[in-house]
């Protein structure tokens, strides 16, 4: 055995309690009362995540989900067997109330910020669990939008239950081998069943993506076929129909599970590819409104997805943080060496402003389903829902990447900590429910059709810059105002569309920084909102449209690159790599 030095690893404590700038914006935004019921719950549940989540995880990330096909004797039975530790979690989320908090709705209009605060505290602890609660929150949501009908009342019930056996989570089946965003292509047939019952659709298709397989339920998209054979082709054709997986036996129903996707990362979260070959199912939707009818469910799940991007830039900070007061390089810790704080600081302002971004959303979200939100607080909804979620998920990227590069050598070890696993796992957060360009040219779309929420986002920055004209923050909302001004060519506008979306994500979290410094008085949060327009505000400007040469060299340095399956210049194949 070689003695000699070893390395302090880093630690983590209650990720509630140990985290000022969390509790000071929840302050801000809740009555006293109301603070203090969430203080104590999330202090309580800070705790149990330490002292029981983090075993979990680790089974998990030991033990990866196995599909077994088939049984000795030859039976097809498509069995996913997973660590115990998922039902753990699944247990500690249904305890927990990580769906039911938003619809118990004891704290009223507040009830979302609680249940969104705990989900960011959850969410590294989660081992992705994250993912099918945030589709059975997008279902109960939807099931209360239709007024718990029929089978929608009996899968609420289950939804938003605390009782870990009683419990269910949901599926959201959309995507396809024809594509994922552009649902307009989706090949699944459902047809009506004579004498079927409530159950009168039989589905048959290919779902390429599941990420709920082992859920309870789904709500799925699906093309209805006519006594003539007939479907409506594009996305005014689809339908929404609700599934339940299994039979009172436990068996699929009429589902085959082909095989778990091999993934960058959520390796401990089944993914599969299912074929649904005459699976009993409910229309939901009236004939042909399928994508407005599940429009609610994924706008939740975008909220959801943006609060586990700001979760993961939560905790790759507060490791960096712990290992920098006890890594020591040339002579003393690396938080004495100033450009070492620097980047700490940097990363901690980045947490700040998406911070403000979530909470913010979350208290909007929960005013809209307690019917207390204004007309201008809904229209302005519509804008952070994709904003939050294109923007947060792309920062978090980045931030998980600088994490491990502080902790450095030891930051790239699977062993070390979870933030290998972390940076692996939020990629996916900027892919699943539209990537940032989809979002943009949503949002685009949006602008250019309702004015509205434009209108109350230029109000709500205004209104924050009479408090403190912060130069920058004000400069990118002329920008803002600049840019839709210049909306003639819709090409050119179109290729600026990513562009928009993050100065306007960021000029907002500008003005909701503004409000804490408001708020707090303190000159800390002054100079925040000053480091956070210098940082992520300034090199945005101005959004380039350019001119119809600019596009044709943007299409030029693209066109000229190789392509196609046969090299142009040596006759040779292309490889599949």
């Amino acid at each position: 055995m070689v003695d000699g030095f070893r390395q302090d690893p880093a630690k983590v404590g209650n990720p509630f309690v140990e985290d000022t700038a969390l509790i000071d914006v929840l302050k801000r935004v809740l009555p006293e009362e109301t603070f203090k019921v969430i203080e104590k719950d999330c202090a309580r549940f800070g705790d149990r995540l330490i002292d029981e989540c983090i075993d979990h995880v680790k089974a998990l990330h030991r033990n990866p989900p196995t599909l077994i096909q088939y049984d000795g004797w030859g039976h097809r039975i498509d069995e996913i067997r997973i660590d115990r530790g998922w039902n753990s979690l699944a247990a500690v989320s249904a305890e927990e109330g990580l769906v039911s908090i938003a619809y118990e709705r004891k704290l009223k209009e507040y009830s979302r910020v609680h249940q969104f605060t705990k989900v960011l505290l959850f969410s590294p602890y989660s081992s992705i669990y994250t993912c099918p609660l945030s589709m059975a929150d997008g279902a109960a949501r939807l099931c209360e939008l239709f007024n718990k009908q029929g089978v929608l009342n009996s899968a609420f019930e289950h939804l938003i239950s605390r009782d870990p056996k009683q419990h269910w989570t949901s599926g959201q089946w959309m995507t396809e081998r024809t594509g994922g965003s552009d649902v307009g292509n989706t090949e699944t047939i459902a047809r009506k069943t004579p004498g079927g019952g409530e159950f009168d659709y039989t589905l048959t298709g290919y779902k390429f993506f599941s990420s709920a397989t082992l859920s309870e339920m789904a709500f799925a998209l699906a093309r209805i076929e006519d006594e003539n054979g007939k479907t409506v082709t594009g996305s005014r054709g689809l339908s929404l129909f609700y599934i339940q997986l299994r039979d009172e036996n436990n068996k699929l129903r009429n589902i085959k599970v082909h095989r778990l996707k091999e993934k960058l990362g959520t390796k401990a979260l089944p993914t599969a590819e299912l074929e649904l070959c005459g699976t009993p199912a409910v229309l939901i939707s009236k004939p042909g409104r399928g994508v407005p009818s599940i429009a609610s469910m994924f706008n939740l799940t975008r909220v959801w997805s943006a609060t586990c991007s700001l979760s993961a830039i939560k905790i790759g900070v507060a490791i960096a943080r712990d290992y920098a007061f006890r890594r020591k390089a040339f002579g003393k810790l690396i938080a004495e060496h100033p450009l070492h704080i620097n980047t700490l600081a940097q990363l901690e302002v980045m947490y700040r402003g998406h911070l403000q971004l979530i909470i913010h959303e979350a208290v909007i979200q929960g005013k809209i389903e307690c019917g207390k939100a204004t007309q201008s607080e809904e229209a302005l909804m519509r804008i952070l829902t994709p904003l939050g979620k294109l923007y947060t998920g792309k920062e978090a990227v980045k931030a998980a990447s600088e994490c491990i590069e502080c902790l450095g050598g030891l930051g790239y070890m699977e062993d070390a900590t979870i933030l290998p696993a972390m940076l692996r796992e939020q990629q996916v957060n900027v892919i699943w429910e539209g990537t940032t360009n989809i979002l943009s040219l949503d949002l685009f779309r949006a602008l250019a059709k309702d004015q509205s929420g434009l209108t109350a986002f230029m109000d709500f920055v205004e209104n924050a810059l009479g408090q403190y004209n912060q130069e920058t923050v004000r400069k990118g909302l002329q920008e803002i105002k600049g840019f839709m001004g210049r909306l003639s060519n819709a090409n050119l506008a179109q290729a600026s569309a990513r562009d928009l979306c993050y100065l306007m994500a960021s000029t907002f979290i500008g003005a909701l920084l503004i409000r804490q410094w408001e708020w707090s008085k303190q000159e800390r949060d002054k100079n925040i909102v000053d480091m956070w327009a210098d940082r992520y505000i300034s090199p945005l400007l101005p959004i380039r449209i350019g001119d119809d040469k600019h596009l044709e060299f943007l299409k030029e340095i693209v066109n000229e690159g190789a392509r196609g399956d046969v090299c142009k210049k040596t006759g040779r194949p292309r490889a599949k790599y």
